[in-house]
């Protein structure tokens, strides 16, 4: 990371003052260099009303009396700062809100699938208690239908078993001298 001198950026200098960790991040990071702090303690002190020498930092030796106004045009910042702090961070506290508000969405919508979710379990479970049940009655279905056809098929095609047995074991009647049935002369003109 690059510190550079935002006094010296904004004059269009180079003001590269060091580089700090993490040295391979390219973010710069602003400062102040020792000409321009020098130059603005002066003006500082200059505002307040204190005269000032060739070091600036005399002027703010207790020796020196000018530690008061200094501490007074301080005062002054720090009370103005809540200000300027808010206006620079109004755009940070707009994203946050922006966040909050997303993540207030997503909880309702969280909550609104885990219920659907919910809902869901209980239907599939409701599904395999009937589909548990309707293999059941199929079963009993199947078994109803097949002790019904056995015993249908017993009581009607067992007696026709047994005459159609009774009739290939009886004596033909044409084994015993005469015609099972009377015979017809198809060249019968009378009709």
């Amino acid at each position: 990371m690059r510190v550079v001198c935002a006094w010296c950026e904004h004059e269009s200098r180079p003001g590269l003052l060091r580089e700090i960790e993490p040295l391979d991040d390219d973010t710069v990071t602003h400062g102040i260099c020792e000409t321009h702090h020098t130059e603005v303690m002066r003006q500082l002190l200059a505002s307040a009303g204190i005269a000032a020498e060739a070091d600036a930092g005399s002027a703010l030796a207790p020796e020196a009396g000018g530690v008061l106004p200094v501490l007074l045009r301080l005062r002054s910042w720090v009370h103005a700062a809540p200000s300027i702090v808010a206006a620079a961070l109004a755009r940070v506290v707009e994203e946050i809100d922006r966040l909050e508000t997303r993540c207030r969405t997503l909880e309702a919508e969280g909550a609104h699938l885990t219920s659907e979710i919910a809902w869901l379990r209980d239907e599939v479970a409701r599904l395999r208690r009937e589909h548990d049940d309707l293999v059941a009655w199929h079963r009993e279905a199947t078994w109803i239908a097949s002790t019904l056809l056995d015993q249908v098929l017993e009581r009607t095609l067992q007696p026709l078993h047994d005459v159609v047995a009774r009739l290939r074991s009886a004596p033909r009647p044409a084994e015993r001298g005469r015609a099972p049935w009377p015979s017809v002369d198809r060249r019968d003109d009378s009709l």
